[in-house]
C-alpha cells in the first residue's frame, strides 16, 4: 500500500535474520534511542512499514520490524494456525536475540492483538503498548460467529477458487477497510505478496481469548480511528472491561500507518 506521508524518504535500514522458537524471522532496525518493537498487521511485511518505521525513529526510537512467521522473508515451520499465542512468543524471542530490555511495542491490527498477547504472556518484555485498532473478536460475546460471517464469502470463494489467496484477500480488505478493494489495485500491490498468510493465519489471531486477569498492571494505551469497523468497535469496548486500558480515539481510517505516519508518532509520543 503507498504512502502518501510529507515525510522524507526512510533511511536504509540495517537488517538480518534470527534463529528462534524453530524457525527463522527476518527484521529491520532503524534510528537510535529506545527500543520500539512494531508488530505489523494482516496482509503485511516489514518493508511496507518502512515509512511508520521512519517516524518513530525521527522521534527517538531504536526502531526494529519484522515479518511475522509464515510472512516474507520469515520462515514458515510449524506454521498456520497457532495464533497470536505463537506470534507472541516469537516477538519475545526477537527482543531477546537483539538484546534489547523493555520495549515500546505498538502493535498495527492484527498485530495489536499480537502485542495484547505478548503483552499478557511475557509482561517483562513490555515496557508499553500502544495496540492500533486490535480486531480483538476472541473477547466478543458471540466473537467466532462473528468471525464465521466475515469468513463466509471468502471461505466461498476459495471453494469455487482453489489457492486464489490475493482474490479472497481482496473480499477480506473490503471488510476491513470498509470500501471496495479490487485484486488489480495497484495501492494493494504489495499486500498482495502476504495473501496466503491473512486468509490462513489472521483469523486464528484475531479468536485469541483474554480475561479479566491478563492485563493487571500493564500499560497499554488502545487506539482507534473515527470509524472502526463493527469487529474492532466491539473489541474496543470489550478490551477496556477487562482492565484500565486507556483509549485514544484519533480522526484518522484503519490504514493511516501508510496515508500519514505522523499520526501514530503523534499518540506513541517521544521515549520516556
Amino acid at each position: 500500500m503507498k504512502s502518501r506521508s510529507t515525510l522524507a524518504a526512510p533511511e536504509r535500514p540495517t537488517s538480518g535474520t534470527v534463529t528462534v522458537n524453530g524457525t527463522t524471522l527476518y527484521y529491520e532496525r532503524r534510528g537510535n534511542g529506545a527500543p520500539l518493537l512494531l508488530v505489523h498487521g494482516a496482509g503485511e511485511d516489514a518493508g511496507m512499514l518502512a515509512d511508520q518505521a521512519a517516524g518513530f525513529a525521527a522521534v527517538g526510537y531504536d526502531v526494529v520490524t519484522y515479518d511475522r512467521r509464515g510472512t516474507g522473508a520469515s520462515g514458515r515451520e510449524d506454521w498456520p494456525e497457532a495464533g497470536a499465542a505463537q506470534h507472541a512468543d516469537d516477538a519475545h524471542a526477537l527482543l531477546g536475540a537483539l538484546d534489547l530490555g523493555p520495549t515500546t511495542v505498538v502493535g498495527l491490527s492484527s498485530g495489536g492483538v499480537i502485542g495484547l498477547s505478548l503483552a499478557e504472556r511475557h509482561p517483562e518484555t513490555v515496557a508499553r503498548l500502544i495496540a492500533w485498532e486490535p480486531p480483538a473478536v476472541g473477547v466478543v460475546f458471540g466473537g467466532a460467529a462473528m468471525t464465521a460471517e466475515v469468513m463466509a464469502p471468502i471461505e466461498a470463494h476459495l471453494a469455487e477458487h482453489p489457492g486464489d489467496y490475493i482474490g479472497a484477500q481482496a473480499i477480506l480488505l473490503t471488510y476491513v477497510l470498509g470500501f471496495p478493494v479490487t485484486t488489480d489495485d495497484p495501492a494493494f500491490e504489495p499486500a498482495r505478496r502476504n495473501a496466503e498468510s491473512m486468509i490462513r493465519d489472521d483469523p486464528t489471531i484475531t479468536l485469541q481469548p483474554f480475561d479479566a486477569g491478563s492485563f493487571v498492571g500493564r500499560d497499554i494505551t488502545l487506539a482507534i480511528g473515527d470509524q472502526p469497523n463493527g469487529i474492532v468497535a466491539a473489541a474496543s469496548d470489550s478490551l477496556q472491561a477487562l482492565g484500565d486500558l486507556k483509549l485514544v480515539q484519533v480522526a484518522a481510517r484503519h490504514n493511516v500507518y501508510f496515508e500519514d505516519p505522523r499520526v501514530l508518532a503523534g499518540i506513541v509520543g517521544e521515549p520516556r
